[in-house]
């Protein structure tokens, strides 16, 4: 995983402030669930929002939260690693207007997408598994577009509402109250699917 974080660093980097240029632009919120909202969806808008861009905004739900919750101890030992801060974290239940009020709904695994729709059918053309966006983000070329992360977020959020294809990997695997093994295999799915997002949003090669 150390090549990951070198990664991340990288990216950090190469965010140097230019997108306060753009202070009167659209802002996106992008939403991110999971099932309890300590261990994934946490982790996930954290490793976004440690990209500090301005005209974005990433929160965290889940479907069936328990109002108040910390994160999970692992997790936040986990997020500093990469610089991330979930100590204040509370979790919040996944409720039918934060869906229709999100700019995109990104989901943990596959299960939880058709959980969102259930919850809000209309919603269809901005809801995603976080493996949808990030082949997505392989595919849109950022040279085409303007220095800017909320038209980088929604060229990426159009593209894969055009090219949905559901995949067996997708998941997001829950290493809650779970092994070694299994914290290895999450801190893996996530950073291998958020990192092409990342990459995508500072138009990083």
């Amino acid at each position: 995983m150390a090549m990951t974080r070198r990664e991340l660093r990288a990216l950090h980097a190469d965010d140097d402030g230019d997108l306060d240029r753009h202070p009167d632009e659209s802002r996106a919120t992008v939403l991110f669930v999971c099932t309890g909202n300590v261990v994934r969806s946490p982790f996930l808008a954290g490793l976004l929002a440690s990209l500090g861009l301005p005209e974005l905004s990433f929160e965290s739900a889940g479907l069936r939260a328990v109002e108040g919750v910390p994160a999970s101890g692992r997790v936040q030992e986990l997020a500093q690693e990469y610089g991330i801060d979930l100590s204040h974290h509370s979790a919040h239940r996944l409720e039918e207007h934060a869906i229709g009020s999100a700019t995109a709904v990104v989901c943990a695994t596959r299960e939880h997408k058709r959980d969102v729709l259930r919850l809000s059918p209309a919603a269809l053309n901005h809801v995603f598994t976080i493996a949808e966006l990030s082949r997505a983000a392989e595919k849109v070329d950022v040279e085409d577009l303007p220095d800017s992360s909320f038209v980088r977020w929604e060229a990426l959020v159009q593209y894969a509402a055009m090219h949905r294809r559901n995949d067996d990997s997708d998941d997001i695997p829950d290493p809650y109250r779970r092994g070694d093994s299994d914290w290895w295999a999450f801190e893996t799915a996530a950073l291998s699917a958020a990192l092409p997002i990342m990459r995508h949003l500072v138009g990083a090669a």
